[in-house]
């Protein structure tokens, strides 16, 4: 799963199980920005605009203590190899893999999701009701680090986070880091709280890079 489109078509041609369903696979990054020739060095402060416009979004729904065991597990993960195929093309983040990373990701996802304050938090921003409960709700998952890109300014994603495009989805990011645009993020998040998104909101992020996170996607 990760965000955007076209790309995904082009790379991911084995079946996808249950099982792998369930992660943000490195065989379909749909998460490309457009090309920098639409990048906006306007004087419009977006950082500002989407914290107040997600500030509602915003929450804790993992412990310290799962944020931690995340936090260090990441630190020696590599990016995914499908990123040497895409050289040119400027992608909002890469997906980090590490042996184990589905297993880990896989018990903090399960526990998101079991909190009502969290799913509920999730609903009120997309407006959407929860259909699904437990894991049923998790579409996929995967870490991240967010890449730097050569922009005079935020560069608007091409299509959704989602990981189909066009579907109903809800995307969640959790900072593994304190998350800002200094560090390529959107808005502004301390280390260990996340904030909910609508999958086909088309975001526009810094071209700075180098923040750490982990990305749900849920059926909601």
């Amino acid at each position: 799963m990760c965000p955007l489109g076209g790309v995904a078509q082009k790379i991911c041609d084995r079946p996808h199980s249950s099982r792998h369903s369930r992660r943000c696979s490195s065989c379909t990054p749909h998460h490309r920005l457009t090309r920098a020739v639409h990048a906006m060095a306007s004087p419009v402060n977006f950082s500002i605009l989407y914290q107040e416009s997600h500030s509602t979004a915003i929450g804790r729904g993992s412990t310290p203590a799962e944020i931690e065991e995340i936090s260090r597990f990441v630190e020696s993960a590599s990016p995914a190899k499908v990123y040497d195929e895409h050289p040119d093309t400027p992608f909002v983040y890469e997906i980090l893999e590490k042996s184990g990373w589905e297993e880990k990701l896989s018990s903090l996802a399960d526990r998101w999701v079991e909190k009502d304050e969290n799913t509920q938090r999730a609903s009120a921003q997309v407006g959407r009701i929860v259909t699904k409960h437990g894991s049923s709700l998790i579409r996929t998952f995967c870490m991240f680090r967010l890449r730097p890109f050569s922009s005079p300014g935020w560069i608007p994603m091409s299509e959704g986070l989602g990981r189909d495009r066009g579907k109903q989805q809800t995307v969640v990011f959790i900072a593994l880091t304190d998350l800002n645009p200094s560090n390529g993020f959107f808005l502004s998040l301390k280390k260990g709280e996340d904030v909910c998104v609508d999958g086909n909101e088309l975001l526009r992020f810094p071209p700075t890079g180098g923040g750490l996170g982990v990305l749900l996607c849920l059926n909601l």
